[in-house]
């Protein structure tokens, strides 16, 4: 076998470099390992703070209370002052359906609440006791935001959200 001339235009050592090989990169295998080890702990990592994310999400938040919103109507309120109380509280998105508690239900409850207080008693009558919408929610909170819309219509006197007894939970009315 013989040699190739060597082309006088072309550098020796430039020949070396174009005949020879690269050296094979030994730290290379390791580097890929690295890589491959610090993806997977990031995936680990992120794969813990979702779980933790959802967990607390789920099961930090509270737990779904029990409300009853009550308005009551001014003695003067007409059809349509009910109507929009009605759709009002229908926006509340209720669980069961809304009441409507006439002047004589009002005054029927009354005495069946407080039975024991003969006193009481003989100023809830028909003629002093409003009418008034009642309406149950379940939800996880309620806003004086939501609400608030329903003082401010015409034919309203007053409202009150109560949070019911249940579970333990003792109930309060909740101002705002």
């Amino acid at each position: 076998m013989t040699q190739p001339v060597p082309d006088p235009a072309v550098s020796p050592s430039l020949v070396a470099d174009i005949t020879t090989s690269p050296p094979a990169p030994a730290a290379q295998p390791r580097q890929r390992g690295l890589l491959l080890l610090i993806l997977v702990a990031a995936l680990v990592l992120l794969a813990v703070a979702g779980a933790g994310f959802v967990g607390g999400f789920l099961f930090g938040r509270p737990a779904a209370e029990k409300y009853t919103v009550w308005v009551y109507l001014k003695t003067d309120a007409n059809d349509s002052d009910k109507v929009e109380v009605r759709k009002a509280l229908e926006r509340l998105h209720p669980d069961n359906a809304i009441r409507f508690v006439t002047k004589e239900q009002a005054e029927a409850k009354a005495k069946e609440t407080f039975h024991d207080y003969p006193d009481a008693l003989k100023y809830m009558t028909a003629e002093n006791l409003p009418e008034s919408f009642e309406a149950d929610l379940v939800t996880r909170s309620i806003t004086c935001k939501d609400i608030s819309p329903i003082w401010k219509m015409e034919g309203v006197e007053k409202v009150t959200v109560g949070r019911k007894y249940h579970d333990d939970v003792p109930g309060a009315t909740i101002g705002c």
